[in-house]
């Protein structure tokens, strides 16, 4: 293999290459931070992005963990290289070399690529359809489907009785001199009205399955949904409109 170095321009190349991966992962990481704490913010007001912030968490932590290693391991042979170059082991350092530089650019690449489907302004609605399509069956358009219009006229009737009853009861809660706050998302009142015991494990199961396909139906840009899931919110409104009357204002 004929000989690539002066040996001065292998220093040059993996110390600065050393320094520059790490000085761009350095702000890379600084500003995922930043918009993955805008992020947690868009959240607070809009609670059914939940279940695509989840799913987008999760991809933002494996491609985040990916980028961090082959990072560690740029830096690393890229020092190694430095150190092994001053012993002129020309064959083997030819193959080490034009294998770290071929690292060190694959970093940089993963690092844009992260880069992009961070800023990706329809990643939302990407991930929604991923979702969407892992549940596939809730959203088919069969005879035993109903219009997403339905579905959303029922459920916003049950929100608004669930915020009721939480209401109401967190009074006698309060009464009791519990420590109680008033939770933001509709999803933090059924676990507390779960964990009070306002509501059944059951009732409180089928409600979380029942959010998730909200949430999912109002950013995937579907049209229908399972027949079953219309019936479950319509009779755990009935359910709790037996067991509060006063769900009757509704």
């Amino acid at each position: 293999m004929p000989d690539f170095k002066p040996q001065d321009n292998i220093f040059w190349l993996f110390s600065s290459a050393a320094q520059s991966i790490a000085a761009f992962i350095g702000f890379l990481v600084a500003g995922f931070f930043f918009a993955y704490e805008r992020f947690d913010k868009l959240i607070e007001k809009d609670e059914t992005l939940e279940e695509v912030y989840a799913s987008l968490r999760n991809k933002y932590f494996i491609r985040l963990k990916v980028l961090l290693i082959m990072t560690g391991a740029s830096i690393i042979f890229s020092l190694a290289s430095l150190f092994l170059n001053k012993y002129g082991n020309y064959i083997f350092s030819d193959y080490l070399f034009i294998g770290v530089s071929l690292l060190n650019v694959a970093t940089i690449i993963t690092a844009i690529l992260f880069v992009i489907f961070i800023i990706d302004p329809k990643k939302i609605k990407k991930i929604s359809e991923e979702l969407i399509e892992e549940n596939k069956v809730s959203f088919a358009n069969t005879v035993e489907s109903v219009s997403l219009g339905e579905f959303m006229e029922s459920f916003v009737k049950l929100e608004k009785a669930l915020r009721l009853i939480w209401i109401k009861e967190k009074q006698a809660f309060q009464n009791a001199e519990m420590n109680v706050t008033t939770p933001l998302s509709l999803r933090a009142i059924v676990e507390n009205l779960a964990t009070f015991f306002r509501i059944s494990e059951d009732q409180y199961s089928l409600l979380i399955q029942s959010i998730k396909i909200r949430n999912l139906a109002v950013h995937g840009g579907i049209d229908n949904i399972d027949r079953y899931h219309y019936n479950l919110v319509n009779q755990i409104f009935l359910e709790l409109k037996a067991k509060y009357p006063y769900i009757d204002q509704i």
